[in-house]
């Protein structure tokens, strides 16, 4: 007998896997099929003919944003229409659904500046402030801003309660500025201090990193700081991006993820995506390779047609900038 009889031809192998597929339980692929919807249960009776015998199961409900699982790894994604601009809507990503609802008067022409734990935080004409659920519509005004040349970023630290504090930060060359307002009182508390070199504050929210809260310049600079003591703890690193082609970025982001630090950066010229992570220790932002298939997928600038922002924790907004 020759040796190549006993290697199992190619047709042999094919046929064989076919096997494998075809003879999964029936209780097993009955189940599987009851969690899909239309789209993919289509692909899934086209998998094996055997597949096809299997009892469609009824089909399940849509989704629901008022329903929302605070444990589900999906989140919903919300945006307020701008050809009609009294309507808000929800979009599930995973199956592809969308549902609009109508919004309050108070929210019409207000801009989105962050979101979190289900709450949107919210300005009109750039000096009024408010937090707005735009599942329960309740809205809480907030004091007057103080008169700031721009506000680059702002953000709050917990649901609405006696404990919530809202932020707004001014960076501006060689000073930045924070004002403080405890929800429930009647003003902002400022705040200045100098920076060691030239920070432009870029339009990125800050996010807590292992117990302090980092944000990001233009050119890659971090500010540090500690929200229990701003102004003893207020600190810049001087950063650089490890490419020349990071220059002129149209959107940034500072994301943690698994106990990293990253920044998720779209250039302005060639709307590429960048996404970097913070090596704390030689003070330099380095290319993820992990998140090498996300890149690739996310580069396609027809994604980044329909922008909405994503809700997550029962559920969790976060707001585009």
């Amino acid at each position: 007998m020759k040796n190549k009889d006993l290697i199992p031809s190619e047709e042999h192998q094919v046929n064989k896997d076919q096997d494998v597929w075809s003879s999964l339980p029936p209780e097993l692929l009955s189940l599987v099929s009851s969690n899909l919807f239309a789209g993919d249960k289509a692909i899934f009776h086209a998998i094996c003919k055997t597949w096809r015998s299997i009892p469609i199961a009824p089909p399940r409900p849509l989704p629901c944003p008022f329903d929302h699982d605070e444990d589900s790894p999906f989140p919903w994604l919300f945006r307020i229409l701008k050809g009609n601009t009294d309507r808000g809507q929800f979009f599930h990503p995973l199956h592809n659904y969308t549902c609009e609802l109508d919004l309050p008067a108070e929210v019409l022409g207000a801009e989105v500046r962050f979101s979190k734990y289900g709450w949107l935080l919210m300005t009109r004409d750039e000096a009024h402030p408010f937090l707005f659920n735009p599942l329960t519509k309740e809205i809480i005004e907030l004091p007057e801003l103080p008169p700031l040349e721009w506000v680059h970023s702002m953000f709050f630290t917990s649901p609405p309660s006696p404990d919530c504090l809202v932020l707004g930060i001014e960076g501006r060359f060689y000073s930045v500025s924070f004002f403080v307002h405890k929800l429930g009182e009647g003003s902002w508390e400022m705040l200045n201090f100098p920076c060691k070199g030239k920070f432009r504050l870029s339009i990125c929210n800050p996010v807590l990193y292992k117990g302090l809260y980092y944000c990001l310049d233009a050119k890659g600079n971090l500010g540090v700081f500690d929200l229990k003591d701003i102004e003893n703890s207020w600190d810049t690193y001087k950063m650089t991006f490890p490419s020349c082609r990071i220059n002129s970025i149209a959107q940034a982001s500072l994301v943690e993820d698994e106990e990293e630090l990253l920044a998720v950066l779209i250039t302005k010229d060639d709307q590429k995506i960048h996404v970097l992570k913070l090596n704390l220790t030689s003070k330099i932002w380095e290319p993820d390779e992990r998140l090498s298939d996300i890149h690739n997928i996310l580069e396609n600038p027809s994604t980044l047609k329909n922008k909405f922002c994503a809700m997550h924790d029962a559920p969790e907004i976060q707001a585009e900038n």
